[in-house]
């Protein structure tokens, strides 16, 4: 069984501990300042920067595209649906064929990957609840 590692705010509490033993509270004092600092470089916001934002709605309007197509579609044949050509971005700009490819690669759970001739296509991965249901 591995031990556990020592954090660095571990580290900073038995520094500052020992200082104040030891009467050296204006050193303690920086220890106690880089103990804050950690705290708040761990506390983050939790908001979505403008580029996820894009993201996920790009994401929203690719399933809803390969919903309708029985056969899968290319990342070129996707940029030219007008949805996401009339897309802007955030910063301007619209959506790219990286940018395509980057929602594909993340999201393995919702799209299928199938390659004919060396051309990748790719559709929606259908999920358990409705394996279940075509049973029924």
């Amino acid at each position: 069984m591995a031990e556990k590692k020592i954090t660095k705010r571990e580290n900073f509490e038995g520094i500052m501990a020992f200082l104040t033993e030891h009467g050296k509270t204006e050193w303690a004092e920086v220890m106690a300042h880089e103990i804050e600092l950690l705290s708040r470089k761990s506390s983050k916001s939790g908001k979505e920067t403008p580029a996820q934002k894009d993201a996920l709605i790009v994401t929203e309007m690719v399933k809803d595209i390969l919903a309708e197509s029985e056969n899968g579609m290319t990342v070129g044949a996707l940029l030219k649906t007008e949805p996401i050509k009339s897309f802007v971005r955030h910063n301007g700009e619209s959506v790219s064929s990286q940018m395509l490819t980057a929602i594909f690669t993340k999201n393995p759970n919702d799209f299928e990957r199938k390659v004919e001739k060396k051309i990748a296509y790719y559709s929606l991965k259908y999920g358990v609840e409705d394996e279940v249901t075509e049973g029924v």
